[in-house]
């Protein structure tokens, strides 16, 4: 309910910061968006990047980060990898503040995409168990933008997007795509997509950099 109540201000907000790009109006509708309509959310205690996973290991609730920058920060992993800081963070939070105080989290960037388009294939993926940056989100911009292909992407069926898994073809997503823009949601799979699926993301990942992601 809270998040119901709160949205018609939260896209006004938003609305303001796309038509201004200011730090005077951006900036308030990060903190208010953030803070309206993920807040109650993480007040839960689940894991915003895992909607199936409790929030543990800190900030980024993943122990497993807390293992890797342990692992990066050994001296002799440091000098074998030739590493030219004194230490490693799987997420700098003062850089991140930084953005936000700019208004970055809320600028229209959708509106440089189709100029992307124009000249470069893009692939947006999400797995289907990610909050913070979710499919349903993402595949409701794609459907939106407005490019060259919008007729077509608009038009296009999504289809099973498979591996073979011993003798079997397993599916593991769903893919629209149309020119050169592809969407594509991953089944049982959060923010961190390639640790939740390892064997599918790199499937996809090797057929998108071959060209033939859709084939």
């Amino acid at each position: 309910r809270s998040l119901d109540s709160a949205l018609p201000r939260c896209q006004s907000l938003i609305q303001s910061c796309y038509d201004s790009e200011s730090v005077w109006t951006c900036v308030p509708a990060s903190i208010y968006c953030n803070n309206a309509m993920i807040g109650p959310y993480q007040r839960t205690g689940r894991n915003p990047y895992d909607v199936r996973r409790d929030c543990k290991g800190g900030n980024l609730c993943y122990d497993e980060l807390g293992y890797i920058s342990q692992w990066l920060n050994k001296a002799d992993v440091m000098e074998a990898l030739g590493a030219e800081v004194e230490s490693y963070d799987s997420c700098n939070f003062d850089i991140n503040r930084n953005f936000l105080l700019q208004g970055d989290w809320m600028k229209p960037y959708f509106r440089l995409v189709p100029q992307i388009l124009d000249e470069i294939p893009v692939l947006i993926y999400a797995g289907d168990a990610d909050f913070i940056c979710n499919w349903l989100g993402n595949q409701a911009w794609t459907n939106q933008l407005e490019w060259s292909g919008h007729k077509g992407f608009s038009e296009a069926k999504s289809k099973g997007v498979k591996i073979s898994s011993g003798n079997e073809a397993k599916e593991y997503g769903k893919l629209k795509s149309h020119g050169n823009l592809s969407f594509l949601q991953i089944y049982k799979a959060g923010h961190m997509t390639p640790f939740d699926q390892p064997e599918a993301s790199l499937d996809f990942l090797n057929r998108w950099l071959a060209g033939h992601l859709d084939s």
